[in-house]
């Protein structure tokens, strides 16, 4: 997940994406603004999402928008 670093002192909390990101264990901070997701290399590099990853991304922020 990509997001603005400074977007805590200049956007509102995103929930779905701090819900997505509790998700998989990032439960210390909420997540502000705008993010962007994608998937990583083995090397760590950004790729895009492969259409398995992003239906499933899909069917949880569709659990996720049931929360908020």
């Amino acid at each position: 997940m990509w997001l603005d670093d400074e977007g805590v002192y200049t956007q509102a909390v995103n929930k779905p994406a701090t819900l997505l990101a509790r998700r998989f264990g990032y439960v210390y901070q909420p997540y502000f603004g705008p993010v962007v997701l994608c998937s990583a290399d083995e090397e760590g590099n950004s790729i895009d999402l492969t259409r398995d990853q992003l239906l499933a991304l899909l069917v949880r922020l569709g659990d996720i928008a049931e929360e908020v």
